[in-house]
């Protein structure tokens, strides 16, 4: 999900890049001249960017935080991982009987 963002993020610098250049772009077309400006297609692929790249960091910073509750929401069923909680589970709950 980064990645996404991140290329659509690279997207819109290479595109802004092209439309800041001097001499300024222009596409010729036998009956009209093609000047690329800033349209709102650019403004929602930025939007849209900034937005995934930071849905993508809460996302990674809950994954460190809060594991279990993540595997959770996420509906993930690792056997390994809920095998870990069980025995992790069971070590807790004996050490509080044996008090």
């Amino acid at each position: 999900m980064a990645l996404t963002g991140s290329l659509m993020l690279l997207a819109c610098l290479s595109y802004s890049t092209i439309i800041y250049n001097d001499p300024i772009l222009q596409i010729h077309f036998p009956s009209q001249t093609l000047i690329p400006t800033f349209k709102p297609a650019f403004w929602i692929n930025l939007g849209s960017g900034v937005l995934t790249v930071l849905i993508a960091t809460v996302i990674l910073i809950l994954e460190k935080v809060i594991p279990l509750k993540m595997a959770a929401f996420f509906n993930i069923q690792d056997d390994l991982f809920f095998e870990v909680f069980l025995i992790a589970s069971v070590i807790v709950t004996q050490k509080y009987n044996s008090l």
